[in-house]
């Protein structure tokens, strides 16, 4: 299997960022199975943060966002602070008949030289049937509603407001339909068994894990079966299993060993098996999420039982978007990514990077001289030179 699918591609396309953390200016575009590669510190994790930033911006009032805002602001070295932060995506959007994906964009930027941030811009287009858009500059809003829109609060953003009108409703119900994922064993221990009714939607940490897999043993019987069946396949001798004791539903492994089935709590359990059936119920979970990340998949998981991983996590991605970080070169060797899925992140004079393979990188891949991985090991898999900095981002670029 490889990442240019043959499918409709629905997700992010392409993210701009500007004075986000360490995110000076950066410019990613994305696949549909997208690899972000680089060491610990380099910044990996704020990219995968903006889907989240993103996401409380649009669902928290002006009021309890600002805090996230300033926050969240690049600073250089002496501690001060941009005067700006804005992301816009260009999204690629599931059709509510069934047709061909929807384009948009959307973006916003905020003035935070204050202490309550204020939207400098904020623009929306959607290209369906008819082209849909509005264009605030300030107070200034340019649009082709075909209705006067009510005053708006200076540090609130418009498309929240315009979320009942189909398609920037579309838009809105995708931008706060991503997730990110960092499973945390003990998190998933320490709620090892729930009672109804079960959130079919997995919690950052997967802390809710027994949740989801009951609401999918009782509402999709056969992804709940999928699911067990890839835990097995990564991880041979071990079965998930559901208990019911006194209206409560219990997670239980049972582990085939030489004296016999043994059943065990999730306190019994390896980091590597609950971080593994985690990861795939993250991207099993239904309704599926318009986007997920994962952050460092082969943490805690052995070599051999990677491999299998991925494969599996591809699969089950096929329905959506999945962004993974990583600097493990075993992840970067696996066969179902392609170069054009792997984008290098890298930290120089206190700001994030982000890259394509570099040619001279390319060539020897395709002459089979070294794997990526090798490459990696090396410290040879590089980016071709780049224009840097946050004046380079364009976050609202003419429309072509």
């Amino acid at each position: 299997m490889t990442a240019e699918l043959d499918r409709p591609f629905t997700g992010i396309k392409e993210i701009r960022i500007k004075n986000y953390r360490s995110l000076r200016g950066a410019v990613i575009k994305l696949e549909p199975l997208t690899l972000l590669v680089g060491p610990n510190g380099s910044g990996k994790s704020n990219i995968l943060g903006t889907l989240g930033f993103i996401r409380r911006a649009l669902r928290l009032p002006p009021t309890m966002f600002r805090r996230a805002v300033r926050a969240s602001a690049w600073r250089c070295g002496d501690g001060t602070m941009a005067s700006t932060l804005g992301i816009s995506l260009r999204l690629s959007l599931p059709s509510p008949t069934g047709g061909q994906p929807v384009a948009a964009e959307y973006g916003f930027e905020f003035d935070i030289s204050d202490k309550m941030p204020l939207v400098q811009r904020e623009r929306c287009i959607v290209q369906s049937e008819a082209t849909l858009f509005f264009d605030r500059t300030g107070q200034n809003i340019n649009h082709n509603l075909g209705f006067q829109l009510p005053d708006i609060h200076s540090g609130a953003l418009i498309l929240p407001l315009l979320s009942r009108i189909g398609a920037f409703g579309l838009v809105f119900e995708s931008l706060t339909d991503t997730r990110l994922y960092s499973i945390d064993p003990d998190a998933v221990r320490n709620r090892d068994n729930a009672e109804p009714p079960f959130s079919p939607i997995l919690e950052h940490d997967g802390a809710n894990l027994v949740e989801v897999l009951a609401y999918l043993r009782d509402n999709d019987r056969e992804v709940f079966e999928r699911i067990v069946d890839h835990l097995s396949a990564v991880i041979p001798g071990t079965t998930v299993v559901l208990r019911e004791r006194e209206q409560q539903i219990q997670l239980r492994f049972i582990q085939e060993t030489e004296a016999g089935k043994v059943t065990l709590t999730a306190g019994h359990m390896s980091d590597g098996t609950l971080r593994v059936l985690g990861m795939l119920a993250a991207v099993y979970q239904r309704p599926i999420p318009f986007s997920i990340a994962l952050e460092e998949p082969e943490s805690t998981v052995h070599p051999a039982a990677l491999a299998v991983l991925l494969d599996i996590l591809a699969v089950g991605s096929e329905s959506g978007q999945l962004l993974v970080s990583t600097h493990s070169p075993e992840v970067i060797d696996w066969p179902g990514i392609g170069l054009n899925s792997i984008r290098l992140v890298e930290w120089m004079d206190g700001e994030t990077f982000v890259s394509t393979v570099g040619k001279a990188a390319e060539s020897m891949v395709a002459e089979k001289l070294m794997s990526p991985g090798e490459m990696m090991k090396s410290n040879a898999l590089l980016p071709d030179p780049i224009e840097r900095g946050a004046d380079k981002v364009d976050l609202f670029p003419e429309l072509v």
